[in-house]
Order: C-alpha cells, then sequence, then structure tokens
C-alpha cells in the first residue's frame, strides 16, 4: 500500500538540522523530520542537583513541552506542570542522552535540555533526541569539556502500517499503526531504548526483527571505525549496525589494486548480505620516504601477526633516520555508497600531514597516533 507521502518504505522524510538556532543557549538546534520542527537548546548550569555535590559527576537532563498550536487543534498549555505523555517523554530523552556522555569528564556541571516542538507531524519524541544530543555536544564543546560526549545518539520511529514495516511514521500512519516502535541508538550501534507497541495484534519475533532491520548497514568489523562514522552520522535520524552485528556476516578479500575498489567489494558485499543501504570505505597512508607505502596495504603492514601499535613501531622503524622535513605523509580515504536500489557511489577525501617521531595522545586508532595533521595543530 503506498504511503500517504509517497515514500518507499525504507525512506525517511527530508531532515534538516539547523545549528545554533537561537542566540543564547550554549547549543540550540531546530530539527526537521518533514513537517515535524522541533527547536532543542542545551543550557550549561556550574552546579548539579543535591544528591550529586561533592561527587565529581556532572548531569544531563530534559525537558519536552508542545506548542498549543503545534498540531490541528488547539492543545492547553499545561501550565499546572507536564501531562504524564511529556513526562514519559523528557525522562526518555535524558536518559537517551545520559548514555553517551561521561559524566566524571563533565566536572559538577549540569545541562538543561529544553525540547519544544513548533509543529508535530508524528515522531517529536526522536526528533528532541536526535537534536538534544547536537545541542549537548556543542554546549559540552563550549563549556571545554567537548570529550565528555563519548559517541553519539540518535532516534528513528518504525511501525507496522497497512501490513508492512516502515520507517518514520508521520501522524497519519502513526495514528492508524498496528505496531508503533521507537528506537533509540548509539553511533556503535548500540541499543539505549526500543519502545514498541501493538496498538491492535501482537507481534511476533520476525515483525520485531523487521523493525530493527530497517536500518543502514556499515560494512566494517572495525570498532574504531564504527566510532568514528557513526559520530560524523550523529546528526542524521538513522540506525547504524555495523557487520558486528549480524551474526555469521563476514567481509570478502579486499582483492581490488585501488581504494575504489576495495570500498565497493565490501560495501557491494554488506548490500547483498542485508539488503540494506551499506557504507564501506578503504583508505591508507601514504608515506613519500617509502614510495607511498604502506598505502592500500596499511591494515596488512607488516603481516599478519601486527597490530595496531605494532605497525606503528614498524613504521616508526623504518623512518628512523629520515629527517622531519622528509616525513610528509597523507591518509587517504575512499567512502562507497550501495543503496537499497543497488546504486553505487563513491567520494575520495585526503588529508595531508607528517609522521611524527612517537606515538601521542589516546584518542585514536591505527597510524592516528603518529599522524601529525597540521590544520588541528596534532
Amino acid at each position: 500500500m503506498p504511503r500517504p507521502d509517497g515514500r518507499a518504505p525504507d525512506q525517511l522524510r527530508p531532515v534538516v538540522v539547523t545549528r545554533d538556532y537561537l542566540l543564547h543557549p550554549e547549543g540550540s538546534v531546530l530539527v526537521e523530520f518533514g513537517a515535524t520542527k522541533v527547536i532543542c537548546t542545551a543550557s550549561v548550569d556550574d552546579k548539579v542537583p543535591p544528591f550529586l555535590k561533592g561527587q565529581g559527576l556532572g548531569w544531563v537532563t530534559a525537558e519536552y513541552a508542545m506548542l498549543p498550536r503545534s498540531t490541528n487543534t488547539r492543545t492547553p498549555r499545561e501550565n499546572r506542570g507536564p501531562s504524564g505523555r511529556s513526562q514519559e517523554i523528557q525522562r526518555l530523552v535524558g536518559r537517551a542522552l545520559r548514555a553517551v556522555v561521561e559524566r566524571a569528564k563533565m566536572g559538577e556541571r549540569t545541562v538543561w535540555v529544553d525540547c519544544d516542538v513548533i509543529q508535530a507531524d508524528g515522531g517529536t519524541r526522536t526528533a528532541a533526541i536526535t537534536g538534544g544530543f547536537i545541542a549537548v555536544a556543542d554546549a559540552l564543546g563550549k563549556a571545554g569539556v567537548g570529550a565528555a560526549v563519548r559517541d553519539c545518539v540518535a532516534a528513528i520511529s518504525v511501525g507496522i502500517v497497512a501490513g508492512g514495516a516502515v520507517l518514520d511514521l508521520n501522524y497519519i500512519e502513526d495514528s492508524g499503526a498496528a505496531v508503533d516502535m521507537n528506537v533509540v541508538m548509539t553511533g556503535a550501534g548500540e541499543f539505549v531504548e526500543v519502545q514498541g507497541t501493538a496498538e491492535q495484534t501482537p507481534f511476533d519475533r520476525a515483525r520485531l526483527d523487521d523493525l530493527l532491520g530497517l536500518a543502514s548497514v556499515l560494512a566494517t568489523l572495525n570498532p574504531g571505525k564504527v566510532r568514528e562514522l557513526g559520530r560524523l552520522l550523529g546528526d542524521l535520524p538513522i540506525i547504524l549496525l555495523s557487520l558486528r552485528e549480524i551474526a555469521g556476516a563476514s567481509l570478502p578479500p579486499e582483492t581490488g589494486a585501488t581504494y575504489v575498489e576495495n570500498a565497493l567489494i565490501k560495501a557491494r558485499a554488506a548490500h547483498r548480505l542485508t539488503g540494506h543501504a551499506a557504507l564501506a570505505d578503504d583508505s591508507g597512508l601514504e608515506v613519500d620516504a617509502l614510495g607511498g607505502a604502506p598505502g592500500l596495504h596499511s591494515a596488512r603492514f607488516g603481516g599478519p601477526g601486527f597490530d595496531d601499535a605494532g605497525r606503528v613501531a614498524l613504521l616508526l622503524e623504518r623512518l628512523r633516520t629520515v629527517p622531519r622535513e622528509q616525513r610528509t605523509a597523507r591518509f587517504r580515504c575512499v567512502i562507497a555508497l550501495v543503496d537499497e536500489a543497488g546504486r553505487e557511489r563513491t567520494v575520495e577525501g585526503v588529508a595531508e600531514g607528517a609522521i611524527a617521531t612517537a606515538p601521542r595522545g589516546d584518542g585514536g586508532f591505527g597510524y592516528d597516533p603518529v599522524f601529525f595533521y597540521p590544520p588541528l595543530g596534532r
């Protein structure tokens, strides 16, 4: 059965995120899922609730409200306090945001997240979570504790409408759905919360799997790449799965002669395996003093017995006598996308830098600890 707005079953509504939407809050976002529009602000308060005083921990909490005419008929203001529905939603938003914040790194601060629905067409709570996360990340960054955000979080609705599983329900679909579900996940593909309700007939495990399967698949087994790509996609209401979460999944050998060929090999394999849109990359470190090595073989530099630390040590040993000015290098990355219809797209990016003389930092993986990137000065 066609959807009211003509979308495919697994197609999101147009998503628009406008950051710094308001002048005064430390973080503010207007997030739009089609006709649903929510303003999310994050305000930093240099104190914590009494139950947390003296513990060195921060706190993130949320409030949620709908403007009286955000719906097709006027809803009275909640002057006597939030309704039961509003309380349930704001607790959900708070739980979702705290799941990806290391409160010990915040210091004794509270981030107040206010989610105000200015126009509702279904999915207001999922939009509030997605926009609220961006606002919190911006606010903590401005407060100098951006490192407290350890992952991203986003949410989306799915449901059974007219017998079929659909993604991102609008109001018409939501009001007539046999099953309505909200899914909250981190960028690493972990669940924070799954809220599923059978409005009419109970649903079985197969239906549940269908709903949770309305997701994009990240074609990698590398947990570092899962985290990084999850952060990059954090502004979008996408449920991100890695191949680690699919039983029996494996990647084919990277037999291509170029980064493009290898990225497509992985993306095509994941698309065939799942039927979903699949995103894959192939990247490498190219060191000029080594004739462009390790290049395509960066992940296998030194042979199968080497881990990240071993490959870094081998690289530094081979560059031991190379002067600083001759240690130029670059990361080259190609990302390949195979969408649900099998259409393929690729894009390449290059970051120029140099190889340091010793590892530094603790936030990267692979060759990150020895790659100096001038634009960031680190």
